[in-house]
């Protein structure tokens, strides 16, 4: 069975790919600076640098906020709420989709851990990956969605490939936030010391228009990303960035595997 979702999702695909590459900050309006001295007067590379090797020894990272798109009247949107204990792809939160063109709306739980990928959802994020609705997809949709509705999902490693090519991308932290880190374009700037959305730090910014908000003192750790695509039906990316600790995730107790299912339902 095909789980790819159809060719439809081809541009926001891409576009969520550039926005997890590209160096990002909160996206609002700052308030004024103060005068450059400390961590304010420092030179933006080295300081992009110096943030990006101490991100990378940190523990669990938490991120929150939206990735949209708007074309026209209508907006779609991945709200994120997601933690990483802090090794290589372990990671657990929700994802809250909006409007057409991600393939699904509604909340999608997630659990990565141990290198599977557990999903627990509803309807609407089933029945996109059953692709175009052939007789044969709509006989094993029907026979399969009673089995893995609102229920802790195993996904096989083609189905996993596939979704994070889409919007699972966001869902681990660690990864998400190193990449913009190092994939910055264009010249840096350091903006000083800017308040955004209640978050203060030193700003960062790049001629491409994306920000970097990073703590004022201690290691410079990333606390805000932002990025937006100027171009019409341009992405817009909002993130906060914590730290928390004691963090543990682990598999989900009991959970249904969909190779099983499928392998039950072959002729």
């Amino acid at each position: 069975m095909d789980l790819r979702p159809s060719q439809q999702h081809a541009k926001v695909r891409g576009g969520l790919l550039a926005a997890s590459t590209a160096a990002l900050a909160l996206a609002a309006a700052g308030c004024g600076s103060s005068p450059a001295t400390g961590r304010a007067a420092d030179a933006a590379a080295p300081l992009l640098q110096e943030s990006a090797a101490a991100y990378a020894k940190v523990g669990p990272v938490h991120i929150s906020g939206e990735l949209a798109e708007k074309s026209g009247s209508s907006t779609v949107s991945i709200a994120v709420d997601a933690t990483s204990a802090g090794a290589a792809g372990t990671a657990a939160g929700t994802l809250q989709l909006e409007g057409a063109g991600l393939g699904f709306t509604g909340s999608t739980h997630y659990i990565v851990a141990g290198g599977i990928t557990y999903v627990n959802a509803g309807t609407p994020f089933w029945k996109s990956l059953f692709g175009s609705q052939t007789p044969v997809a709509v006989h094993l949709e029907n026979e399969i969605l009673p089995e893995v509705l609102n229920r802790w999902v195993a996904l096989p490693a083609s189905s996993t490939d596939v979704i994070y090519k889409d919007t699972f991308g966001l869902s681990e932290p660690k990864t998400f936030v190193g990449s913009s880190l190092t994939g910055v374009k264009g010249t840096l700037t350091n903006s000083g010391n800017r308040t955004l959305n209640g978050v203060s730090g030193v700003q960062i910014t790049s001629s491409t228009g994306a920000e970097i908000l990073l703590a004022p003192s201690g290691p410079p750790l990333p606390l805000a990303l932002a990025d937006a695509e100027p171009s019409s039906g341009g992405f817009q990316l909002q993130l906060v960035v914590t730290y928390p600790r004691g963090v543990a995730i682990s598999a989900p107790p009991h959970p249904v595997s969909l190779a099983a299912i499928e392998a039950a339902l072959s002729p």
